[in-house]
């Protein structure tokens, strides 16, 4: 009986907290969303260069409304222990290709360069679909926080019976003592930055999954030289044989 008290006194927790983080971090793009259709409302209607400049806030906002949503739903069941992890043998090499397709609009529009490198064959032991969630947040990240050299690499090694996964970026860096804190919810490097600073949450769901699969994680960075964001999971031959 006590133990399952302590249970469902941890889950309303993790529903009064949920609750609270998605009421408070709804209201900023709510408010910018609402602004923005009274201004095409009552100033923008019937001149096109400044409705769509107003039209594109609006959908940026909407935009960054549903990631935060998605993530919290996402963060949710990853901590409330409820996320069933389907895990099977895969080619980490061709989930992170398929991965860096997704980001294919980058390269078209801004100039962006992905490379890949990794073994083929380099079979990976874990749950593909939230593997490739990581692997979507961290290129995601260095996509945001790239500066000049609009470059990013992904590369996959194995080592000690595990693949190790990083994904490096050249953009402006992390200082050392922020470092410790990337990882933690609704952090943000740059809160000030409203087109890099994101919803704060995709660090830390890569923190749930790679902790769900009893991975290790990781960050090397220096301010003006970039980031290298890492991860590592069970290697299936060394893992199941």
């Amino acid at each position: 009986m006590e133990m399952a008290a302590r249970e469902f006194q941890a889950t309303e927790e993790l529903r009064r907290d949920f609750i609270a983080n998605i009421s408070h971090d709804m209201k900023t793009p709510l408010t910018v969303i609402k602004m923005y259709a009274e201004m095409i409302q009552s100033i923008s209607g019937d001149n096109p260069e400044k409705r769509q400049e107003h039209l594109e806030h609006i959908l940026r906002e909407a935009e960054s409304l549903s990631e935060f949503i998605n993530n919290s739903i996402d963060l949710a069941r990853l901590q409330s222990k409820t996320w069933e992890l389907k895990r099977a043998g895969f080619d980490i090499r061709h989930l992170i290709q398929s991965t860096v397709e997704l980001f294919e609009i980058h390269k078209e529009l801004e100039g962006f360069l992905i490379f890949v490198e990794a073994e083929e064959g380099l079979l990976a032991f874990a749950d593909r679909n939230l593997i490739s969630r990581v692997l979507n947040n961290l290129i995601s990240n260095a996509i945001k926080f790239t500066a000049d050299k609009k470059q990013i690499d992904v590369r996959a090694v194995k080592r000690h019976g595990r693949i190790l996964v990083s994904v490096k970026d050249y953009g402006q860096g992390i200082a050392e003592e922020q470092l410790p804190y990337v990882w933690n919810r609704y952090y943000r490097v740059n809160p000030h930055e409203k087109n890099k600073s994101g919803t704060g949450l995709g660090l830390h769901i890569v923190k749930e999954i790679i902790e769900l699969h009893g991975g290790n994680y990781g960050v090397e960075s220096r301010q003006g030289q970039g980031s290298t964001f890492w991860f590592e999971v069970y290697a299936w031959k060394d893992r199941y044989t």
